[in-house]
């Protein structure tokens, strides 16, 4: 999760004389970006700019063809400031940046015939057999997640300091920072969706001085959906 891409670029031809011709043998590397109401049709009738960049709720990300899985966290080109002021508010309210953290990925991926142990593992009895061994009781644990069962996770406040996504929402209501920065982009009110979810929760767990991951820490399944034996 602490793995950042790297994108790659051209260089840009040069302008030679004054009539602004490019020198032969140097493209430019071109970059348009569209507003998000730009529909997939309109952007894939552009075939001359090698990278198109659509401005997102979350950020600036490369325009991808319809059907073609798309992950915020890694394809976003840049997130928007004030999602990372927002995810740096969070960790700063938990005493100066001094916290751990646990990916626990559930929801989407709870299919017995692709990931078996996954639920077992991830179960608030197994997480409190598991997490002592990376984080140490007593410690202040934001838990980045998509199981939306309400107390899920509450039999682990016998060893921690429980946070959560929703503990913080006071901090985009209207009129907080992140309302205003919103205001001129989103109509008619600005909303917290789900791809900025994820962009504040993946911020803030790089912030954490520990990070527990729930392919390689929680569960003998694999992010691909292959049992290791």
């Amino acid at each position: 999760m602490r793995e950042k891409r790297q994108r790659g670029g051209g260089k840009g031809g040069r302008e030679n004389g004054k009539n602004g011709e490019r020198e032969k043998g140097r493209p430019s590397f071109g970059v348009r970006v569209v507003r998000r109401e730009a529909s997939t049709a309109t952007v894939a009738l552009d075939s001359v700019t090698p990278l198109i960049i659509r401005e997102t709720s979350f950020g600036y990300s490369t325009c991808k063809m319809p059907g073609t899985p798309f992950n915020p966290a890694e394809e976003v080109v840049q997130f928007r400031p004030e999602l990372l002021a927002l995810a740096a508010t969070m960790s700063e309210s938990m005493h100066g940046g001094d916290y751990d953290a646990v990916h626990v990925r559930r929801g989407d991926k709870l299919k017995p015939r692709l990931w078996p142990h996954l639920d077992n593992d991830t179960q608030p009895a197994a997480l409190l057999e598991k997490l002592p061994r990376f984080v140490a009781p007593g410690r202040t644990l934001y838990i980045a997640t998509n199981e939306n069962t309400t107390g899920f996770f509450d039999p682990l406040k016998s060893l921690y300091d429980i946070r959560l996504l929703q503990d913080f929402k006071h901090l985009w209501d209207p009129g907080t920072m992140w309302y205003d920065g919103y205001a001129n982009f989103a109509r008619p009110r600005p909303t917290m969706d789900a791809y900025m979810e994820v962009i504040v929760e993946y911020s803030v767990l790089t912030l954490a001085k520990c990070v527990v991951e729930t392919f390689n820490d929680l569960t003998s399944d694999n992010a691909t959906g292959t049992w290791k034996s």
